[in-house]
């Protein structure tokens, strides 16, 4: 039995939904690159663009098959939150760039 994306619990993934269609967005675990996931269902194989790495979901979780590391839904799942923009902001001193570039 499968079962799809739509029915598993909200607390374990964040979708999104763009254009109708139902998204998850996970990292790879090897490269850190961003991996969409349309379907999910136990058993599913998801291959990352870039490094070529493969990841089964089975049990609730994702398993790399390079290394048969383990990893939760949360622990992959892309982070859209504001956050991370904010405190990049403050890091940056307006004021030393303002000084530099009145000399």
């Amino acid at each position: 039995m499968t079962e799809s994306i739509l029915n598993f619990p909200s607390k374990s993934l964040n979708l999104s939904v763009l254009g109708g269609e139902v998204m998850k967005f996970i990292v790879c675990p090897s490269c850190g690159e961003d991996i969409v996931i349309k379907d999910l269902y136990e058993g599913v194989e998801i291959q990352c663009e870039l490094c070529s790495s493969v990841l089964i979901y089975e049990d609730g979780k994702f398993i790399l098959l390079d290394t048969n590391e383990e990893f939760n839904p949360e622990d992959l799942e892309k982070d859209f939150s504001e956050s991370e923009e904010e405190e990049y902001e403050d890091e940056f001193d307006y004021d030393e760039y303002d000084r530099y570039y009145e000399e």
